[in-house]
């Protein structure tokens, strides 16, 4: 059969390449995107760490912002109290009142909701929002 696509070795290599360049992650889901990564680690018996860096799982500070009634579900659960997590879509029009590009790259998505809520609402809200510390040398951003 025809493949394509980096294999999972190759993109695990390249991957703690820039975890080791970088000191903060930003992910649009990042307990989600952390679990998919640290299952691959495991089986590619390699090591993964988050330690000294900065996390922020943007759809967190967007919950906050968008302010997204609950649904019925989240009602039922007694969690009706609670925003909605906004989708990447939802968080974008919220920000940039349009929808988000059909072209535009989920990542790219990411990063100009984060971009837009750190110039909009300044660095004391993205620490006080944050899921861990860090030091200040770059981003990576999935």
């Amino acid at each position: 059969p025809i493949c394509s696509g980096v294999r999972a070795g190759v993109s695990g290599v390249v991957f703690q390449d820039f975890m080791k360049q970088v000191d903060t992650v930003i992910s649009f889901n990042l307990p989600f995107h952390k679990r998919v990564l640290e299952i691959l680690f495991n089986r590619l018996n390699k090591p993964l760490s988050f330690e000294n860096k900065k996390l922020y799982c943007v759809s967190k500070l967007a919950t906050s912002l968008v302010k997204l009634p609950p649904t019925q579900r989240m009602i039922d659960s007694g969690k009706g109290d609670e925003y909605k997590v906004p989708s990447l879509e939802e968080a974008y029009l919220h920000f940039f009142n349009k929808p988000k590009p059909l072209t535009m790259l989920s990542v790219d998505a990411c990063s100009a909701i984060f971009n837009e809520i750190e110039l909009k609402h300044g660095l004391d809200f993205l620490e006080e929002k944050k899921a861990s510390p860090r030091n200040n040398q770059g981003k990576l951003r999935f």
